[in-house]
């Protein structure tokens, strides 16, 4: 700053976070021309766990990575079948035994949207 010039940030720029298996992640993220989210539809049903940041700040991320946040059962019904063949349509959830998708519409748990984010990987 005291030098009045601009600095080249991939000097400072996070290498990655322990869970991230891509080194690279952070800086395809900030350098990707797509949004990790776009074409995406998500519903966040109930709470995601206790290592798992709140749903808010979940809905928060969806949001700038390009997605859509769908708030109640009643509007991801609606949503649901009027997007089923152009976005990807998930539910992230607490507790399911493995990823699903059923009718089209994808099941996940609150871990595997934050690997996705840690990554900057499609789910």
């Amino acid at each position: 700053m005291k030098s009045n010039k601009f600095v080249d940030e991939k000097e400072y720029e996070v290498k990655g976070v322990r869970q991230s298996v891509r080194e690279n992640a952070p800086f395809m993220s900030r350098t990707s021309m797509k949004k990790l989210f776009e074409k995406h539809i998500i519903y966040f049903k109930g709470e995601l766990g206790d290592d798992i940041p709140p749903v808010v700040q979940c809905q928060e991320l969806v949001k700038i990575g390009g997605g859509k946040v769908i708030k109640s059962e009643m509007e991801f019904e609606k949503e649901k079948q009027k997007f089923l063949l152009d976005k990807k349509i998930i539910i992230v959830t607490k507790l399911i035994s493995f990823p699903d998708t059923q009718d089209g519409v994808k099941i996940i748990q609150g871990k595997t949207l934050i690997d996705s984010i840690t990554n900057f990987k499609e789910i």
